[in-house]
């Protein structure tokens, strides 16, 4: 199946454990808790992005 250019995954980091409930990073119905993965893994996702992790607003002034 055909997959756009920004849905495509190039950059990734194999972490050395798993994401549980009693990490914290899932929770009871196994959804991932993006803030305590982005918090517990910071240091990996500035190395993958660097600070363009998040899109900036622009002005139109």
């Amino acid at each position: 199946s055909f997959v756009s250019r920004a849905e495509s995954v190039r950059k990734f980091v194999v972490l050395p454990t798993e994401f549980t409930q009693e990490s914290g990073h899932l929770t009871p119905k196994l959804s991932i808790k993006r803030d305590n993965i982005l918090r517990d893994y910071a240091g990996e996702v500035h190395k993958l992005y660097g600070d363009n992790r998040r899109p900036r607003p622009i002005s139109l002034k």
